[in-house]
């Protein structure tokens, strides 16, 4: 996790994470993250798109901008298994 001041009153918010299946095909792009604060549903700001294959592992950044107020957020996380090709 790194935390960078973007602009006055944000930050930018960079969370790598590392994905795994081990039962076909599976999308790790930017759709299936979003960070949970309150009532406030946040996208991220870049565009993550990978496909990780069956036992292959990668890693990808995902970036939010969070205002530098926020104390507390969960990362929500959705999965999108596809058959292989």
């Amino acid at each position: 996790m790194h935390l960078y001041l973007d602009s006055v009153g944000s930050y930018l918010l960079r969370l790598r994470i590392r994905a795994w299946t081990n039962s076909g095909a599976m999308g790790f792009w930017s759709d299936s993250f979003r960070l949970v604060a309150g009532n406030l549903i946040m996208a991220p700001v870049n565009n993550l798109n990978l496909v990780v294959r069956q036992n292959e592992t990668m890693d990808g950044d995902i970036e939010f901008e969070i205002d530098t107020l926020l104390k507390e957020s969960i990362l929500r996380i959705t999965v999108d298994y596809s058959p292989d090709p």
